[in-house]
């Protein structure tokens, strides 16, 4: 729903301005709406709230300059026109795209031919209007008004099934969004007359024919409504125009008596479109779960945790494998003093122990002697001996 716009219902919020009244904030809605930053940028999909326009979610860049949006109830699903992608502008027409209500959008590929109706020579890459009539999307492009099949099931699924000439066109040629209305079955939209003030239309989808309903001398005529959206539960018709006196608007008109009310302003706009007026608002991305009552189960049986692992030495239920004891260290005590020398020629002094390995030097400077005097014994009365028996 749009033609040449660029933000969305958000900007009414942020910039303050006219409070909604008891009977608007009566009823809430949810619209889903595309915007561009500029000619030629690609969309953004934003979740608003009605009557305050505030988002649901954070807005979504969809990766397409997206158009002519509308919402099928039927399937839950938003449909548009899509006119080009990163790689610039489509050269085979527009392309039909779905987005789920999560923001997951589907390129299905250009509009066919599918039956009598041709496809102009456009492909409808430049439609502007947008919405939804049971499984068909209804565009507007320049004077002409276009149904696409948008039913999967249908062997003519996003084939053109209708096309007529809208008649009355300095009203149509300014008609760039339209909203159907299921209690006569019509579309309704503002058309832009210039610097006048801005007009209610209605367009009969079968034979194209365009009835000004009113002029509206509450609303200004020097811009475009680019988008709009319809609250079949109370006949509310929320228009937007995009750049009054470099200030976006939004009104909200009540079918019937076609009162007006301007409910807030904000920073203008160059792309934007939306579409649906949802009663069951879609989750947000984070939400936190309802609680939920549940018969109270009685706690399961505690069981003791296991011993932890046992880190002491073992008992002597475990005995430790024998290992020989090392020898003793030589002591670091007082060695006792070494015992007297006996000067015995026939035994052997006994093999020395530790301790006597550490006497002094002198006991066995002592030894030596003892062995030198018994050696001079010896041989001495030998040759004792040898002088007596010279002399016999």
């Amino acid at each position: 729903m749009i033609a040449l716009c660029s933000t969305s219902f958000l900007l009414f919020v942020s910039s303050g301005g006219l409070i909604p009244s008891p009977a608007q904030a009566a009823s809430v809605c949810t619209a889903y709406q595309v915007r561009a930053t500029g000619h030629g940028g690609l969309s953004t999909l934003l979740r608003v709230t009605l009557p305050t326009g505030l988002p649901n979610r954070a807005p979504q860049p969809l990766g397409l300059a997206v158009n002519s949006i509308g919402y099928a109830q039927a399937q839950g699903l938003v449909y548009g026109i899509a006119s080009r992608d990163r790689s610039g502008k489509f050269r085979d027409g527009g392309h039909v795209v779905r987005i789920d209500l999560n923001g997951a959008i589907t390129d299905l590929g250009p509009v066919r031919r599918t039956g009598a109706v041709p496809v102009p020579w456009s492909g409808l890459i430049d439609s502007y209007a947008g919405t939804v009539v049971g499984n068909r999307l209804y565009v507007r492009e320049w004077d002409k008004l276009y149904a696409i099949d948008i039913d999967p099931r249908s062997p003519s699924f996003l084939g053109l099934v209708h096309a007529v000439r809208l008649d009355w066109h300095w009203l149509s040629d300014d008609l760039d969004d339209f909203a159907h209305n299921p209690a006569d079955g019509k579309l309704y939209g503002i058309s832009n007359t210039g610097h006048g003030h801005g007009t209610l239309v209605k367009v009969d989808p079968g034979n194209g024919k365009v009835t000004k309903v009113k002029v509206l001398k509450g609303l200004p005529g020097s811009s475009t409504y680019g988008a709009v959206v319809l609250d079949p539960a109370d006949n509310g018709l929320w228009v937007l125009n995009n750049d009054y006196r470099r200030t976006s608007r939004l009104y909200r008109i009540q079918l019937g008596d076609n009162t007006i009310t301007e409910v807030n302003t904000g920073p203008a706009v160059t792309s934007t479109d939306g579409a649906g007026c949802l009663k069951s608002t879609p989750p947000p991305a984070t939400t936190t779960p309802p609680p939920v009552t549940t018969t109270p189960v009685p706690p399961p049986a505690v069981i003791p945790p296991p011993p932890p692992p046992r880190t002491t030495t073992p008992t002597t239920t475990r005995p430790a494998p024998v290992i020989p004891p090392p020898p003793p260290p030589p002591s670091r005590a007082t060695p006792p003093p070494p015992p007297p020398v006996k000067p015995v020629v026939a035994r052997t002094p006994p093999r020395p122990t530790p301790k006597a390995q550490a006497s002094s030097s002198l006991v066995r400077d002592q030894r030596r002697w003892t062995v030198v005097t018994v050696v001079m014994l010896i041989f001495g009365s030998g040759a004792a001996v040898r002088i007596v028996r010279s002399h016999r």
